[in-house]
């Protein structure tokens, strides 16, 4: 909870803090850096109920020029699987065969039955990764999952502290693990998931839905990482997302996002934004 937060808080400005004083980037406090930039992914929300709508939204989700789309599908596709598919299909047949898909559930299914309908049509349009498809606490589900052919990702919605992670990575297998370093302990609690993630071969994707800093943070992380792995890039409409940092990363005409160079997270605040929204 708030706790988990603060203390993610604290640990991040204190690598940031380290990494100014001893003038070097955060990346090179965690390790050698390996990857100088990263591939970025949006996420399309919300996709909405008719073809129409899905198009406009992915459309606009294009604006940046990134080679993978995050579809963040709505609670209704487990009642209403035939208006599901079509939107599946409509969404590959959109940004066409080479483009690289994701899907995001944020929970909306109950158990694997609900999903049965819709597998074969996320594996014909090569989806790489089915995140968050149940609550948390369905563990069950999440084993049931892993016989689907489709790679299983979780922990977005709600897993903080390392501790929490262990049934995810023993007992429920995923195939991707997408911890938030502002809920998880910051850099500190980031360090040892990846650890455990890798005696798994677990891949680690971090979250990425909040602001320039958690941005800045996951590129430095993922930079010291071995494997080159998505960085996600919040468009999200709120004022902290892009009014908090002058210099927030920006996704280059590759699809790219370069690792900042500066030393600590390398972001300049804006004051004003944190004057704002600062609550006395």
């Amino acid at each position: 909870g708030i706790v988990m937060h603060a203390i993610s808080g604290i640990d991040i400005a204190l690598w940031d803090l380290l990494g100014k004083l001893e003038n070097k980037p955060v990346a090179e406090l965690l390790g050698h850096p390996q990857h100088s930039r990263l591939p970025a992914y949006t996420t399309v929300y919300p996709l909405g109920r008719n073809v129409e709508t899905l198009k406009c939204a992915i459309d606009r989700a294009l604006h940046y020029p990134v080679k993978a789309l995050k579809l963040a599908i709505d609670p209704f596709w487990k009642d209403e699987p035939e208006l599901a598919l079509e939107l599946l299909y409509a969404a590959r047949d959109c940004v066409g065969p080479d483009f690289e898909l994701m899907l995001d559930a944020t929970a909306s299914f109950d158990n694997c039955a609900q999903l049965e309908a819709l597998l074969p049509a996320m594996r014909e349009c090569r989806m790489q990764w089915l995140e968050a498809a149940f609550p948390l606490d369905n563990l069950a589900q999440y084993r049931e999952l892993k016989q689907a052919g489709i790679p299983v990702a979780a922990g977005d919605t709600g897993l903080t502290a390392p501790a929490e992670w262990i049934p995810y990575f023993n007992d429920a297998n995923i195939d991707i693990a997408q911890p938030d370093i502002s809920w998880v302990g910051g850099f500190s609690g980031l360090k040892q998931i990846a650890e455990m993630a890798e005696k798994r071969n677990c891949r680690l994707i971090p979250h990425g839905w909040n602001t320039d800093l958690t941005l800045a943070s996951n590129l430095h992380f993922l930079s010291v990482q071995s494997k080159s792995e998505y960085v996600e890039f919040s468009t999200s409409t709120s004022s902290l997302r892009w009014e908090l940092c002058l210099n927030g990363p920006k996704i280059d005409s590759d699809g790219m996002i370069a690792v900042p160079q500066g030393p600590g997270l390398g972001m300049q605040l804006n004051q004003k934004t944190i004057d704002q929204f600062r609550i006395n």
